[in-house]
């Protein structure tokens, strides 16, 4: 019996080990812009000035220590509604944006929408959902919804406030950052469940012993 409790445990702990080793893409610095201009009072964004070209981002991307480069290609564009305590709501206004990653063999290919932009700093977030169409890295399964964010680094140009204030007016900067998480995958939480329950059940039975 003792063996079998030690088991138990060790099974436990492995499965609560995986849960914690979840591995989430990172984005780095874009080399294009994401744009937010305001030609007739609503805020637009685009992207602007990437080597991939005019309507698409590029940089590198990391998952755990596997370096690859992921490109976003914008077609149409998104709208930003009315803010509401600093929080303008996006509206894709029918466009799409496509989103690969790739490094060697491995890849991450999606389709994105965004829902909201924060503002109130030089870094406005940019937070939204991205559909798995194919992957074949570990957390990431084709079919579901995952969740995406990043900031855009605006440095000494105008601000996103001051734009959406200001017809005429528009602002620009790159991706210092972002993340696609697997946040929404049942998995991680499923294995957390079943693995603290087995630790449970594990001590429970020792304890019996003891007495």
């Amino acid at each position: 019996m003792p063996k079998t409790v030690t088991m138990l445990l060790f099974v436990a702990c492995l499965l609560v080990g995986v849960c914690a080793a979840q591995t989430d893409l990172v984005l780095g610095q874009s080399s294009g812009n994401v744009q937010f201009s305001n030609p007739a009072g609503t805020v637009d964004i685009s992207f602007a000035g990437d080597v991939c070209g005019s309507n698409c981002l590029s940089g590198f991307g990391y998952y755990g220590t596997t370096v690859g480069n992921y490109e976003i290609s914008l077609t149409g564009t998104p709208i930003l509604g009315a803010p509401s305590q600093g929080v303008y709501p996006v509206n894709m206004n029918g466009s799409a944006l496509a989103f690969d990653w790739s490094s060697g063999s491995s890849f991450l290919d999606g389709n994105i929408t965004l829902d909201s932009v924060t503002d109130g700093t030089q870094t406005p977030r940019v937070l939204g959902s991205m559909y798995v169409t194919a992957a074949n890295l570990g957390g990431y399964v084709a079919g579901s919804n995952v969740s995406l964010d990043f900031n855009v680094y605006l440095g000494s140009n105008p601000s996103l406030d001051y734009v959406a204030q200001n017809q005429g007016s528009s602002t620009e900067g790159y991706i210092s950052a972002g993340e696609i998480n697997q946040g929404s995958t049942p998995e991680p939480g499923t294995f957390v469940l079943f693995g603290s329950g087995i630790m449970g059940l594990g001590l429970v039975i020792k304890r019996k012993l003891r007495l």
